[in-house]
């Protein structure tokens, strides 16, 4: 089963206030990953930076593919925050 995970991250860097990843295999392992600085190249740099990330939201698919495709248009509209539990409970 593969899961899409939206990260969202306690304070920017630069612009950026999320991360959507995908994987095949567990979520908190992946995001452990990133919390190590061995994942993407942003979330490397926010881990660097010692920025505190959450696991804000997680999507689980039947199938890779399909959680590809929902992972790109997530990303694609360049929004995480809209899609964020974390950021709309602020906003209340």
């Amino acid at each position: 089963m593969a899961s899409v995970y939206l990260l969202h991250f306690k304070t920017k860097l630069h612009h950026a206030g999320h991360y959507c990843g995908y994987t095949p295999n567990g979520v908190e392992a992946r995001v452990k990953l990133h919390r190590s600085g061995r994942g993407a190249k942003l979330t490397a740099a926010v881990a660097e930076a010692g920025i505190e990330m959450v696991i804000a939201k997680t999507w689980r698919f039947g199938d890779n593919h399909e959680a590809r495709l929902f992972e790109r248009a997530c990303k694609d509209t360049h929004q995480l925050g809209r899609l964020c539990p974390v950021c709309r409970a602020k906003a209340k």
